[in-house]
């Protein structure tokens, strides 16, 4: 089958949880009205095996197209793209339905992978700012500044903020005023 995302640092294997994963697949193929929860919590990015974010992408054209996300349906998608083989053939997208332990519980398996793919992030970051930190920083809080926003994009897509600038809430109007405000004093 295909190889895991991730790199394996200092000997070990970056966080994931494959059960989870086939956990959330299986309970889509099996009930698919449940792929709405699931949206709300994870992206392609979250599975760490490269196939199980392929058949998730799959699943989520097909959710866009309105059509059912069935072993059918999706194996055909990824025959159709020439994909199957690379997300582990039908018998693997068969074999997800039966290890599904209860589909009621997609939410948990969902948030699982998530919480494993945030700490993915949190590693990769931190392992990209401990090598700028060898290196020969001309302006030390330039460095401190991005590793600041690149921890603070993960909180932001952990929490499912995603921040908008206050001019584009505020309305024009209210905008002119404070300007006018702020040029008298």
């Amino acid at each position: 089958m295909d190889q895991p995302r991730g790199q394996i640092v200092a000997g070990r294997m970056p966080p994931q949880n494959v059960e989870a994963e086939q956990a959330v697949l299986g309970s889509i193929l099996l009930k698919a009205d449940t792929f709405g929860k699931v949206l709300e919590i994870l992206k392609p990015e979250d599975f760490y095996k490269d196939g199980h974010k392929l058949i998730f992408e799959v699943m989520i054209d097909l959710f866009e197209k309105n059509e059912p996300q069935d072993v059918l349906t999706v194996s055909n998608l990824l025959r159709d793209t020439n994909r199957l083989e690379e997300a582990g053939g039908a018998t693997y997208l068969a074999t997800l339905t039966s290890i599904v332990p209860v589909t009621s519980n997609i939410s948990s398996y969902a948030k699982i992978i998530r919480e494993k793919s945030i700490l993915r992030k949190l590693i990769e970051v931190n392992t990209d700012i401990a090598a700028r930190c060898y290196e020969e920083q001309n302006d030390i809080d330039i460095l401190v500044d991005q590793a600041e926003q690149a921890i603070f994009d993960i909180a932001g897509k952990k929490s499912g903020q995603n921040f908008t600038p206050i001019k584009s809430i505020v309305p024009k109007p209210l905008q002119q005023s404070n300007s006018c405000t702020r040029e008298r004093s």
